[in-house]
């Protein structure tokens, strides 16, 4: 009789991630049902962008990335076999690993001045970032944000109570559960500063009329006019 053993065979496997992966060697096509042997996984291929650990006990990878939230393409390439001992079937994988970043600015929003010496701001309508689909909770400090402090957590961000130059924190969360923080200065709209205007204007024609351009004069009748429509 003969033994014939299977080729190896060759497969790939696609992560998105914030910061790390945890790997559990399978077979993705077995001939023969089998457990795989921890002591026959390895990196054929090392990653360039993370770090890998090997649980020998158990033969789970856990990938790291080497600067989490920085977005990159990382690949890799692991081998195991199994346990059965007439038909031992071994596999490589080929790893692509996509570390998520979610960009994000820090803006700063304007509300108007009441007799409080307060303004109520929609927090909502800062752009903290243009990565989509997100969730964004707001909080008070930044410890708060860090923390993901529900107690803490400003509940109703569409109308929230603030004086000039508060700052709060938007908590930035992708489906996969990356994070970032983002700052959000609340300051109030400037008060309209109104002048007299006086010009002297020619009838050229003679024909009684004159052209005013109005927008022409807004600068001078209003000089922070781009806080306000007119």
């Amino acid at each position: 009789p003969y033994k014939v053993l299977k080729c190896t065979v060759n497969s790939i496997a696609t992560y998105t991630i914030c910061t790390s992966q945890t790997i559990n060697p399978t077979f993705s096509s077995p001939s023969i049902i089998q457990n795989v042997d921890p002591a026959s996984v390895n990196i054929v291929t090392a990653p360039t962008l993370g770090g890998i650990a090997i649980n020998a006990a158990t033969g789970v990878i856990t990938y790291t990335a080497n600067t989490p939230g920085v977005a990159g393409t990382d690949t890799f390439q692991y081998n195991f076999c199994g346990l059965d001992p007439d038909f031992p079937e071994c596999e490589t994988v080929t790893v692509t690993i996509n570390i998520q970043e979610i960009p994000i600015s820090n803006p700063t929003i304007f509300a108007c001045k009441n007799v409080n010496n307060m303004a109520t701001f929609n927090l909502t309508t800062a752009n903290v970032t243009t990565f989509s689909p997100v969730n964004i909770k707001y909080y008070p400090t930044l410890a708060d944000a860090q923390s993901q402090n529900a107690a803490a957590e400003i509940t109703t961000p569409t109308a929230f109570s603030a004086t000039s130059g508060t700052i709060v924190y938007a908590l930035i969360i992708s489906q996969i559960g990356c994070t970032k923080i983002a700052q959000i200065t609340l300051n109030f709209f400037p008060t309209a500063v109104v002048a007299d205007y006086t010009q002297t204007f020619c009838d050229d024609n003679l024909d009684g009329n004159i052209s005013v351009l109005l927008s022409t004069i807004t600068p001078t009748i209003l000089p922070n006019a781009a806080y306000f429509t007119v």
